[in-house]
């Protein structure tokens, strides 16, 4: 199927759709895009342990471990900046959704630290 943006159709799984970027003059193709329709994300995931730690307000010395992963598969992934798509390395940042359960009359701060593969690590400060 040939659309020229005016139409609307429906995109299933499955589907590959074909950009193809034309000038005017010649109809030759300058730039050939295909895009396959996918059910999972294609962005690998975080080579990284993540843990969700959580402090009681009244303790400096108590910090709970509520929650951690490895490469855990983020909720969405941002770009940080589009002019890195002109260079080797892309940065990214991802959103992950955590759940916490405890009492309500609990005061208590949440942070996130950060393992990579070689050992790096980010410790958090309440």
């Amino acid at each position: 199927m040939f659309f020229n943006g005016d139409e609307s159709t429906t995109v299933v799984l499955g589907d590959v759709l074909e950009f193809r970027l034309i000038r005017d003059s010649n109809q030759e193709n300058l730039v050939v895009l295909k895009v396959a329709i996918v059910a999972d994300p294609v962005i690998p995931v975080p080579q990284a342990a993540y843990a969700l730690l959580r402090q009681q307000q009244n303790s400096s010395v108590c910090v709970e471990c509520v929650g951690f992963a490895w490469s855990p598969a983020a909720s969405r992934i941002e770009l940080v900046s589009s002019e890195d798509l002109k260079a080797q390395v892309v940065r990214r940042r991802a959103v992950f959704k955590w759940q916490d359960s405890m009492r309500s009359n609990r005061n208590v701060k949440y942070a996130v630290q950060k393992i990579t593969q070689t050992g790096s690590t980010h410790s958090p400060t309440f």
